[in-house]
């Protein structure tokens, strides 16, 4: 998705439903095999055979390199660095327009080169980085559509420049428990398409955030491990909502919340139709049991 290669004949459909439509396709011709679905993410593997040509097709336009001093192809697009505690200058200028980058735990100033000379990335993956702060340059990456942050424990706050990212489509916060709010202009970033959040680990959160409901394309919510959250305050949703209006969501997993009284009829509602999967966890007060979960098709 982040890459523009997913197509279809209708230019209104939502890209995340034509990765699906693909990932079905591939998975009834065997190319994937253990598919199983998850509430965010699903997780299969891939034969052999077929990895082994993806392999052998790809090879002059993704790399993975263990070392600066690596040969590399001329026409490398995707890389994935495994180790980056050597001098990168001469390293980078091999490459001309990369569009993928995978870095290791590595230093700001570092960082801050890639960012300055790679400024056609679309996917930029900083996951498990000990960075204390993003770097302001961020907002140079005009084409980023894909963002991983996911356990960087020391980032606390994120620059407002992130929000100049227009184009972003994934922007993944997991584990990022450090952090004490988002950029002031986070809502000028599209978020009423946005398809998939997850509220996790949020340990001083009472309520929802304000403006949930206006997320219309939202289809999958995941709300877990947050022991303050109380889903019957209404501070998430507007007084002037219409109450026969709500999210349509496909995917609710409500999990770890000590506080749940009842099920979140502000959530539901207008998903009666749509909802396939349901999953209530470790939710202990009043007549909940400790495990329930439904499948509805």
């Amino acid at each position: 998705m982040a890459h523009g290669l997913l197509e279809s004949p209708s230019k209104n459909e939502n890209p995340y439903d034509i990765g699906r439509q693909y990932l079905n396709e591939l998975l009834s011709g065997s190319f994937f095999q253990d598919y199983e679905e998850g509430h965010i993410f699903d997780t299969f593997k891939m034969h052999h055979l077929f990895h082994g040509l993806a392999l052998s097709v790809s090879k002059n336009e993704c790399c993975v390199v263990n070392s600066f001093e690596q040969n590399t192809a001329s026409g490398i697009r995707h890389v994935c660095l495994i180790n980056s505690h050597q001098n990168p200058s001469e390293f980078l200028n091999r490459f001309g327009h990369l569009r993928s980058r995978r870095l290791p735990d590595s230093d700001k100033s570092y960082i801050e080169t890639c960012l300055k000379r790679f400024q056609r990335l679309r996917m930029l993956d900083l996951s498990e980085s000990t960075l204390q702060v993003l770097p302001k340059w961020i907002c140079y990456l005009k084409h980023l559509r894909f963002l991983d942050l996911t356990n960087c424990p020391n980032i606390k706050k994120l620059p407002n420049s992130l929000c100049e990212l227009h184009k972003l489509q994934t922007l993944n916060l997991h584990g990022c428990g450090q952090i004490e709010e988002l950029p002031k202009y986070m809502r000028y970033m599209a978020l009423t398409s946005l398809n998939t959040l997850v509220i996790a680990t949020c340990k001083n959160l009472v309520s929802l955030p304000l403006g949930l409901e206006n997320l219309t394309a939202l289809q999958s919510l995941i709300i877990a491990d947050c022991e303050q959250l109380d889903l019957s305050r209404t501070q998430g949703f507007q007084e002037k909502e219409v109450e026969e209006d709500g999210f349509s969501l496909l995917s609710l997993g409500i999990i770890s919340l000590p506080k749940l009284g009842a099920l979140p009829q502000r959530l539901l509602r207008g998903s009666a139709n749509t909802l396939k999967n349901l999953t209530i966890a470790d939710c202990e007060p009043h007549n909940f049991s400790r495990v329930a979960q439904s499948h509805i098709t």
